[in-house]
């Protein structure tokens, strides 16, 4: 719901997203199998390159769209320069045609991450994983510019919000205050289940933030801190058996 919201807020028939191909399952399909039932296009960009970002969008863009980490190959993005990106594509649009970047921030927690202080416009949570924390909700959150208020309240009355919010807040937020703990007992976790995981025999390749060997440790310890400034690799990882199929 939160990512749905978050987009259609922004979106109209003619309009056109841009977002990776690696992505959560179900944005995948809302975005490559439905939006395009009324008339909202996409591609699907590279956005390891800054260049092949840019080259995506086009004047009909509205919505730029990502997560990091990246559901479930744990590749990263750099959220400075898709923030610089869409920055200077707005820098020669008029207000009415101005793009906006939205990021999944599931994975990373906004205890181990957070993307608007790097320029990003909009946040969106999963609040069924982390921030819940015990597997009593499902929910979302959309975090963003006080100007979207209206309208993502508007979304949600029109297109969801089955529960009242006076019944669901306190199920929802229960497990903020635990939220630092659990995590940083979860990365510890991890670390312990990706190391075992790189000598075991039957593995070829493990990808965890925390680990030296992570293709992108230097992106992933620029942006990826806790509130105290120290390096949270999150409790996530994603690692490839050796051999084939059968």
């Amino acid at each position: 719901a939160a990512i749905a919201a978050a987009i259609g807020i922004h979106v109209r028939q003619g309009d056109h997203i841009v977002m990776p191909p690696a992505i959560y399952g179900c944005t995948y399909s809302h975005v490559v199998n439905w939006l395009p039932r009324f008339g909202i296009t996409h591609t699907l960009a590279n956005f390891q390159s800054e260049g092949a970002l840019r080259a995506a969008i086009r004047p009909e863009t509205r919505v730029v769209y990502f997560e990091t980490p990246t559901n479930p190959t744990m590749e990263l993005i750099d959220l400075e320069m898709v923030a610089r990106v869409v920055a200077e594509v707005n820098a020669t649009r008029p207000a009415d045609q101005r793009v906006v970047s939205i990021v999944d921030n599931t994975f990373a927690s906004p205890f181990g991450q957070r993307p608007l202080t790097h320029g990003i416009d909009f946040v969106v949570h999963s609040l069924t994983k982390h921030i819940g924390g015990f597997g009593t909700n499902m929910g979302g959150v959309v975090i963003g510019p006080r100007r979207a208020e209206t309208d993502l309240l508007l979304y949600r009355k029109d297109f969801g919000g089955s529960i009242a919010p006076d019944t669901a807040w306190h199920v929802s937020v229960y497990g903020l205050p635990t939220l630092p703990h659990r995590l940083e007992v979860q990365q510890r976790n991890a670390a312990l289940v990706a190391d075992y995981l790189a000598e075991h025999p039957a593995v070829a390749q493990v990808w965890y933030p925390g680990r030296a060997d992570f293709p992108q440790r230097a992106l992933a310890e620029r942006q990826m801190r806790d509130y105290d400034g120290n390096f949270a690799p999150g409790s996530m990882l994603f690692f490839s058996l050796r051999g084939s199929l059968q």
